[in-house]
C-alpha cells in the first residue's frame, strides 16, 4: 500500500518549487514512510550550473530541472518485508524457530530460480561476529 503526497511549501528545500513524495505503508511502524521523492526545481539549479537553451526564436533561457530520488532502498525493503510477513515469521519471532517470508509474485519472478521461493530469516543471535 502506498500514497502520493503533494508536499506543503514548508517541507520544500531551497531549490524545489514543488515536490511529491511516494510513501509506503510500514506495518511494523504503523505509519507511512517516504520511499521516493521528486521535485520541480524550475530554473534554480540551472542558474547556478549555467544550463541554458535557445527557444524557437533564438532567445537564450535557463532550463528547468527536476530532482528525484530513485528509491530509498532500506525503507522500500522494510515496507515489502513487513507487508508480506506470514505466520511462519511470527512463529520465528515468538518461539525462536526459523521463519520464512513469502515474497510477492512480481519480485519472485525476477529472482534467480534458486532464490525465488522464500527468504530465511535470521535472528541477531544466529549471526557470529568476532569483536
Amino acid at each position: 500500500m502506498f500514497r502520493l503526497v503533494d508536499m506543503p511549501s514548508e517541507e520544500l528545500g531551497a531549490s524545489a518549487a514543488r515536490k511529491f513524495d511516494i510513501e509506503a505503508w510500514m506495518p511494523g511502524r504503523k505509519l507511512y514512510g517516504e520511499v521516493t521523492s521528486a521535485s520541480n526545481c524550475t530554473d534554480y539549479q540551472a542558474r547556478r550550473l549555467g544550463i541554458k537553451y535557445r527557444d524557437l526564436k533564438g532567445v537564450e533561457k535557463f532550463a528547468h530541472t527536476c530532482n528525484a530520488t530513485a528509491i530509498a532502498t532500506t525503507r522500500a525493503l522494510i515496507a515489502v518485508l513487513e507487508t508480506y510477513q506470514n505466520v511462519s515469521y511470527f512463529a520465528h519471532c515468538f518461539s525462536k524457530r526459523k521463519g520464512l517470508i513469502g515474497l510477492p509474485h512480481e519480485i519472485r519472478k525476477r529472482m534467480p530460480e534458486n532464490r525465488s521461493r522464500t527468504i530465511k530469516l535470521r535472528s541477531v543471535a544466529d549471526i557470529n561476529v568476532d569483536v
